[in-house]
């Protein structure tokens, strides 16, 4: 018994102070990022750590090319439905690269959880307001029976 309480004293110590100097989301609506907290987002290293950039794909409406959460983020952006991919009409796809890619250390709004992503932004949802037909997998059906005629 006495083992597994020494045990069990050695391995809070060693946590305890790595959560104690775990780098913290200090932007101003963090507050409101429930889920980091959840799963140990910002906790689990005790300083930010140097990770490689990765590119990660936001398929949806667009995404609005003037909020400063996405300075220096967006390495491609294309729509295949019309319009300018930086342009956002249902903000579904803005809200969405927030959560995957907000600067984590600008001091404004939120924090993304992936801090060391890249956006590559691929708008498939047509630009009016009234319709959110997504056309992607009308695309994909057109792909299919294209390589359909030839094999």
């Amino acid at each position: 018994m006495r083992r597994w309480a020494a045990i069990g004293i050695a391995i809070a110590a060693l946590v305890a102070p790595a959560a104690a100097a775990a780098f913290g989301n200090l932007e101003p609506l963090a507050a409101h990022q429930w889920y980091l907290d959840s799963d140990r987002a910002w906790s689990f290293w005790p300083m930010q750590p140097q990770l490689y950039p990765i590119d990660v794909a936001v398929i949806d409406s667009g995404i609005d090319g003037t909020h400063p959460e996405f300075t220096g983020r967006v390495v491609a952006a294309k729509s295949f439905v019309g319009g300018s991919p930086y342009r956002d009409d249902q903000g579904h796809g803005t809200f969405v690269a927030g959560e995957i890619a907000a600067n984590p250390f600008n001091g404004e709004g939120i924090a993304g959880m992936a801090f060391n992503a890249r956006l590559m932004v691929a708008k498939v949802v047509e630009p009016r307001p009234d319709r959110y037909e997504i056309h992607l997998a009308a695309r994909a059906e057109q792909q299919e029976m294209k390589s359909e005629e030839f094999t």
